[in-house]
């Protein structure tokens, strides 16, 4: 009862107050705009995380059985404190050890993240020496590239690919403003390999521990206390390292003997255990992180001006540079989307209204509707601290279909009406008659996105979906009283 007087009062002061109306127009325009002008834009909405993490330790000493008790038990027996754990399933090779951990529903996976990671460095003091490094892997949009670059690359095998590559390309990348990380997958970093002759090495009595540890106590980096003098004081510092590949191979093993004698050094990336080739020539990708601050769509359009820009290099004549991965461009194609649907939704509203109602204004208004609906509804957004993702503009589209439903019902009633009635009386009757029925429309309405309230997976699918839809119901119901209400009485007097 109390809901049919607040209508009644609002559609009374629609239709008395016109120029109050007009300038509520005005001002809705206004914010819609700016808000459309600093609105976020994004692929996918902020917190849509999975309900697992995963834990990767390299260790390529060992073979999987060893990898096992070694890197995964103890991994295992750390990270079982871990709380709201659901499932924990562990795998090894000769490479890796990985362990993935299932979280139960509705688990907050900031405060599991930051779990695993300290019982991750508990495990660490557990593991080999030689134990080279870990990942912990979390599902997080923030960790979704925004660009995916595929080069191939044909270039001669005395070029330094991984010093030429970043030089020319990854720290050109590095430097735009919003991109947090730059990775290169398949550009491997030339390394020393050490090769030993296990004939000569026993023909010498010389065994491979002895040499790990003299190779590893010949090259180190030890402080070394400090010395004062004349009220300064300095602090020391021991280094021993190998400067160049001559100085290990003429690294002596005894009084007779040097590295070079018994093994076979080379300078060179680690063997690969796979090769991509793209157009008959060796290929990368090159992945690009975002902050999580920064504007999706900005900075995809300053890694596109840049790829461009280093295109044109003439020392990279050898290279074929493919983005295949620009999530600025999806978003952008699903605004133009957004925007296509408008225009031809309104296009053909205006059309049907016409020819039904015979009237120009009535169906000008009718079909500015839609527009200043998507306003008050991104103006909404803007101020929830939403941002325009797929799944927003996924909710905008289907609304844009349902903008013109109440006012093409009142429109209806009051062209009905006008023919019996007052002007004044048939706008009120038209908007009060048929209330009942907005209401179980918009009810109907919502119920489509009643997931977004059961949690889980539905819960992150639907969440931004659920947000639009309701600030759609709100606009629909603040058109319906305010504005459609008082341009209607321009239209009949």
């Amino acid at each position: 009862m109390e809901s049919n007087e607040l209508a009644t009062k609002i559609t009374r002061l629609s239709l008395n107050r016109r120029v109050s109306m007009f300038v509520l127009f005005l001002t809705i325009l206004a914010v819609g705009l700016i808000a459309i002008s600093r609105l976020q834009l994004e692929l996918l909405p902020k917190g849509f995380e999975g309900d697992s993490i995963s834990v990767r330790v390299h260790w390529k000493s060992a073979v999987p059985i060893e990898t096992m008790e070694k890197i995964a038990i103890p991994l295992e027996e750390e990270l079982s404190t871990v709380r709201g754990i659901d499932s924990m399933t562990a795998s090894c090779s000769s490479s890796s050890a990985s362990v993935y951990l299932n979280f139960k529903q509705g688990a907050d996976m900031d405060v599991a993240y930051r779990e695993v990671r300290d019982r991750l460095d508990r495990a660490k003091l557990r593991f080999p020496e030689d134990v080279e490094y870990s990942y912990i892997y979390k599902m997080d949009t923030s960790g979704i590239p925004v660009c995916m670059i595929g080069m191939a690359y044909d270039v001669s095998p005395d070029v330094d690919l991984y010093d030429f590559v970043n030089r020319k390309i990854i720290t050109p990348l590095s430097r735009i403003d919003g991109i947090a990380n730059v990775d290169a997958r398949g550009l491997d970093e030339k390394e020393i390999i050490i090769e030993i002759d296990k004939d000569k090495s026993e023909a010498y009595n010389l065994d491979i521990y002895t040499l790990s540890q003299k190779l590893r106590g010949d090259n180190f980096n030890l402080a070394s206390g400090n010395v004062q003098d004349g009220g300064k004081k300095y602090l020391l510092k021991s280094t021993s390292t190998y400067r160049t590949v001559e100085e290990l191979r003429n690294l002596p093993l005894s009084t007779n003997i040097i590295l070079s004698d018994i093994a076979m050094l080379k300078y060179e990336p680690e063997e690969k255990r796979y090769i991509t080739r793209v157009n008959s020539k060796n290929a990368m990708a090159i992945t690009l992180t975002k902050e999580s601050t920064a504007n999706t769509v900005a900075v995809c359009e300053q890694v596109v001006t840049e790829l461009n820009r280093i295109k044109e290099d003439p020392d990279l004549a050898e290279f074929e540079l493919h983005m295949y991965l620009n999530q600025g461009g999806i978003v952008m194609s699903q605004l133009n989307t957004l925007f296509s649907n408008g225009k031809i939704g309104a296009f053909f509203a205006a059309i049907i209204l016409y020819l039904f109602l015979r009237r120009f204004r009535i169906t000008l208004i009718i079909t500015l509707a839609i527009p200043l609906c998507l306003f008050m509804s991104v103006a909404v957004m803007y101020f929830a601290g939403e941002s325009l993702n797929l799944l927003t503009i996924l909710g905008l589209v289907i609304c844009v279909g349902l903008l013109v439903d109440n006012s093409v019902v009142v429109a209806e009633n009051i062209a009905s009406l006008l023919e019996r009635n007052v002007p004044t009386s048939c706008m009120y009757q038209g908007c009060s008659g048929n209330r009942t029925g907005h209401y179980h429309s918009n009810l109907h309405n919502n119920h489509r996105f009643f997931a977004g309230f059961i949690g889980g997976w539905a819960d992150k699918v639907f969440y931004d979906a659920l947000s639009v839809a309701g600030s759609n119901r709100l606009t629909r119901i603040i058109g319906d009283r305010f504005g459609f209400c008082a341009t209607l009485r321009f239209s009949y007097t």
